[in-house]
């Protein structure tokens, strides 16, 4: 931690910033041994993840190949179709070919959009026509393949995210999940705030938040005389305790 305090220093002596208060500074950097660690256990995964479908002909294991197969199923019968109630199928079927595309997404340290995605791409040209206008699209049984998808498989994979690496304090990482959260709640019509899903992600940062109070929160009581000097360990530690509170307090303001 003194190491990162000490290059955060340095970095703004270079930039010429004079006024900064300690304790408004981020902690999102990590130490090189984690760094590497992470690397360790990412080209690991990644091996393991090779494996998946290694047995799965592509036929089952390409998502535009199974893409393919359902919309020539609602092509040639769609009644069976309607009466199988695939649409509502979808997104489990597409989950697991998402969720692999998706393996080391995380919108903490990552700039990539979903529609940036392969299978994103894809899904929003399921079963499209050219002929088709909007009113034909309005009254489409599978218009929503792209928000089903999205609350169902992105929004809690982004809680699983929240709960096991956000930190409320963090001012960056707060800035991302509002910007992510209020972008699907806005673009996608099934992701409302009476969502299952939805509510668990907004659930996890609630309990994070609630400890991130009981824990980091701590602004000590000293007496006047050993807060007039500014060279003390005294007002050091009161100045960084204080203005680490109130980062956590905008922070808690952003979810507004």
């Amino acid at each position: 931690r003194e190491g990162r305090q000490r290059r955060r220093r340095q970095a703004r002596q270079q930039k010429n910033i004079m006024r900064h208060n300690d304790g408004m500074s981020s902690d999102d950097e990590m130490p090189g041994q984690d760094l590497a660690a992470l690397a360790r256990v990412k080209k690991d995964v990644e091996n393991q993840a090779r494996l998946v479908l290694e047995d799965v002909i592509e036929d089952f294991s390409d998502i535009s190949r199974v893409q393919e197969k359902l919309e020539n199923w609602r092509e040639d019968d769609e009644e069976s179709y309607k009466s199988a109630y695939v649409s509502l199928c979808l997104p489990k079927i597409f989950s697991p070919l998402i969720r692999m595309q998706m393996l080391f997404w995380n919108p903490f340290t990552m700039d990539t959009e979903l529609q940036d995605m392969d299978w994103y791409s894809t899904l929003s040209l399921y079963a499209l026509k050219p002929e088709e206008d909007i009113s034909v699209l309005v009254g489409d049984m599978d218009r929503n393949l792209l928000s089903l998808c999205v609350e169902k498989v992105v929004i809690p994979k982004i809680a699983e995210i929240i709960r096991t690496g956000f930190d409320p304090v963090s001012t960056s990482q707060t800035n991302r999940a509002v910007g992510i959260l209020t972008r699907l709640i806005n673009d996608y019509p099934t992701c409302r705030l009476n969502s299952k899903h939805l509510r668990l992600c907004f659930s996890a940062v609630t309990d994070l938040i609630k400890d991130s109070l009981d824990q980091d929160v701590y602004i000590p009581m000293y007496n006047r005389a050993l807060l007039e000097s500014t060279s003390t360990p005294h007002f050091t530690f009161f100045h960084r305790q204080f203005y680490t509170a109130l980062k956590l307090f905008k922070n808690i303001l952003a979810w507004q």
